[in-house]
């Protein structure tokens, strides 16, 4: 402080930058508890349950099948 050229008002910036940080860290707060709620929301009409996966069933080709195929369009 004492290198400042007038610490009084190095003192004033010094509140209003401590006043600015705790606004904003309300508004973080205030930004997770929401995103928390919001999260719940949808867990809850999930049934708490993670969305299932629609697995594409798996194709098997017939060997013999394929080369009926390819001689038709010959």
């Amino acid at each position: 402080m004492a290198a400042q050229p007038d610490p009084a008002e190095a003192v004033v910036r010094l509140v209003k930058a401590a006043n600015e940080g705790q606004r904003r860290l309300m508004q973080w707060e205030e930004l997770a508890t929401l995103l928390a709620n919001e999260i719940q929301a949808v867990r809850a009409q999930l049934g708490g349950q993670p969305p299932e996966a629609n697995p594409e069933p798996e194709v098997h080709e017939d060997p013999e099948s394929a080369q009926r195929l390819d001689s038709i369009f010959e």
